[in-house]
């Protein structure tokens, strides 16, 4: 068992909501431990290669992302600003959960992170947040298993 992290596998078992458990806030600020590679792939969650930072304002959905073999990309998604509702569907022919889908509320509130594996189409919705009037984008962090091919990506 983890000293870091809690593993939750959803009702599709290959996705993985993960919550963080060294988060220490106090007069400055806080400090969050968002990742330990050994730990992740002890859970068979496969080496990241690359990171990304994607922002979006409320209201925008910017597809149902799925990327084809031999560029297919597991993912995991942490948002840093706001809250989101990420879904995941399984698109893997012969899997037990073909077409179903797995969502999850990820926030600046509670730092749990989402774990899609490759072969899932996936994306998110930015619920908003509001700071003295005013509308700001949710801000959100992930780590990919493959190098991104624009032409082996699909909306």
């Amino acid at each position: 068992m983890s000293e870091s992290f809690e593993f939750i596998r959803l009702k599709i078992p290959d996705v993985i909501l993960v919550k963080p458990k060294r988060y220490f806030p106090d007069n400055r600020g806080f400090f969050l431990e968002s990742f330990r590679g050994k730990e992740f792939q002890e859970e068979g969650i496969p080496e990241f290669v690359q990171d990304n930072h994607s922002r979006s304002r409320k209201g925008v959905i910017r597809g149902l992302h799925y990327q084809k073999n031999p560029a297919a990309i597991g993912k995991l998604v942490r948002v840093t600003r706001g809250k989101i509702f990420d879904v995941a569907v399984d698109m893997r022919k012969g899997s037990p959960h073909y077409g179903e889908y797995i969502a999850a509320e990820l926030s600046d509130e509670n730092w749990h992170m989402l774990y899609v594996p490759a072969g899932f189409s996936s994306n998110n919705f930015p619920v908003g947040i509001q700071i003295m009037g005013k509308q700001l984008s949710e801000s959100l962090l992930f780590q990919i298993g493959h190098a991104f091919e624009q032409k082996s990506n699909f909306y």
